[in-house]
């Protein structure tokens, strides 16, 4: 695994090839995944979900993300993904610990997470297993990863 500095000029490099064209600022839907596919809505979602140099622009993404979502159109576990990943840009606590980052020893950990004490809750809401699980598994592929 690369050191976090390398680890964050990449992805720095990498949510730049990602800036959302003038025209998505007047988008008043999100691409629905019954008419554009699971492949194309979760590619929707990966443009916001990386487009962190433009937090005004994943907010707006998870408004419209949100309002397919309780249309049963969209992934419930898009907008927790969103919704974390807008709340630690804007340096805030995340709500279904979605979000890692890299420490000072080059180990994952999760960014804060608020109201722990209701984390599984949130996250049975949102279609996910137990945090435990998921940090685990991140783990098992860093791993995997610096062994090779």
């Amino acid at each position: 695994m690369c050191p976090a500095s390398s680890w964050r000029s990449h992805m720095e490099r990498s949510s730049m090839l990602l800036i959302p064209h003038p025209s998505c600022s007047k988008t008043t839907s999100w691409p629905d995944q019954h008419l554009v596919g699971v492949a194309g809505a979760t590619g929707a979602w990966l443009i916001a979900q990386h487009a962190d140099h433009d937090v005004a622009f994943q907010k707006m993404c998870l408004k419209l993300l949100n309002k397919k979502c309780k249309e049963g159109a969209a992934s419930r576990q898009h907008v927790a993904y969103l919704a974390d990943r807008i709340r630690v840009n804007r340096g805030l606590p995340q709500w279904y610990g979605t979000q890692f980052r890299l420490n000072s020893d080059n180990r994952l950990a999760p960014w804060p997470i608020q109201d722990k004490q209701r984390l599984r809750a949130r996250r049975e809401k949102m279609g996910f297993g137990p945090f435990s699980a998921y940090q685990k598994k991140l783990m098992q592929i860093q791993k995997r990863k610096s062994d090779t």
